[in-house]
């Protein structure tokens, strides 16, 4: 095995450029934020001057920004939906009385939410910061 002084300089060194790259990643995120607000705002002033004007694309050297109104589903597996869903098919759908029914998804939800498998995941490294407290 190697000296342990060696595997401590390596160690620290490891550490100190996790540290740098960390920050950089930090600043990297704080500059994406900023671009993407900026984007945001000029996006929603695109969009509602091509809704008014109903402009479907717009034409660029490279292709088209296109704007399109997007449709999606609306889940109905949530943890706070699912029940009455649920609920509403035994009643509706198989005619089962609205107690029994309540009794049958309460246990439904309790074995897919609550009892749900646990799974552990690799480890990771976070910073913290000492606080500077002033009294």
């Amino acid at each position: 095995m190697s000296d342990d002084n060696e595997v401590d300089e390596n160690f620290k060194k490891d550490i100190n450029e996790w540290e740098r790259i960390n920050n950089l990643i930090k600043q990297y995120e704080i500059n994406l934020k900023t671009l993407r607000q900026e984007k945001k705002t000029i996006q929603d002033v695109a969009i509602k001057y091509m809704v008014d004007n109903e402009i479907d694309n717009c034409n660029m050297g490279d292709g088209k920004i296109m704007c399109k109104q997007s449709v999606s589903k609306v889940s109905r597996t949530t943890k706070s939906s699912f029940p009455e869903y649920m609920k509403m098919y035994f009643v509706e759908e198989e005619h089962m009385d609205e107690n029994i029914a309540n009794m049958r998804v309460q246990r439904i939800v309790k074995y897919l939410f609550d009892d749900a498998e646990k799974k552990q995941n690799g480890y990771l490294l976070s910073r913290t910061r000492k606080r500077n407290i002033e009294n």
